[in-house]
């Protein structure tokens, strides 16, 4: 089971601006081996949280692997606030090719390609955003990221942001996609590497 990886095949790294291979281990460790304690209780908790999953849940889920700003859109306008899309696109472009490399890197499995292994039944809602690995979750650190861009422009809303982007990850977690350590790793990534998005974004 230790094997499992997500893609057998080896992928080209990309030129990246702010994350070369060598800083990866020092940023994140590598994820948990998949006879792991925590890769188990991840896979149990997912086997509860997908098969009691509401519609309303589902539609969160469908609309965050869609477009991540989705969730924080309402609020925003709830609020009569701008979403900064010239800053938020800049963002995107690096992040892009820089969290491939991390997921390729570490090329870890999905949930359910481990879960059928060890006979745990996880209700996964397949999508077009799951053709990658899963280490760290993609769609969490954008949240994340998203969560310091506008708590940075509206700091008095701060607490709502994280509020947002925690339930993001939460939502990948429902849809059966993310361990809970793909989620945390995504936090603990985007805490290191923001003040480097930012120089980037200077220059």
């Amino acid at each position: 089971i230790n094997n499992i990886k997500y893609n057998e095949n080896n992928i080209q790294e990309l030129e990246s601006s702010v994350i070369n291979k060598e800083d990866f281990f020092k940023i994140l460790p590598p994820p948990p081996q998949n006879t792991s304690r925590s890769v188990y209780e991840d896979l149990l908790e997912l086997s509860e949280i997908t098969q009691s999953r509401t519609k309303e849940q589902e539609k969160f889920i469908l609309m965050v692997d869609d477009k991540v700003e989705s969730a924080f859109i309402p609020f925003l306008d709830e609020m009569n606030l701008r979403f900064p899309t010239n800053i938020t696109d800049n963002f995107f472009k690096t992040y892009v090719e820089n969290i491939n490399n991390i997921k390729n890197y570490y090329n870890r499995a999905r949930p359910f390609q481990i879960a059928d292994k060890l006979g745990i039944q996880i209700d996964v809602i397949y999508t077009e955003t799951i053709k990658t690995p899963s280490y760290p979750s993609g769609h969490s650190v954008y949240a994340f990221l998203l969560e310091k861009i506008l708590s940075e422009a509206y700091p008095i809303h701060a607490a709502r942001f994280e509020q947002i982007a925690e339930s993001v990850g939460h939502a990948r977690k429902m849809q059966g996609v993310h361990f809970n350590t793909d989620i945390q790793a995504s936090k603990k990534l985007v805490n290191a590497i923001y003040p480097r998005f930012l120089k980037l974004l200077d220059t």
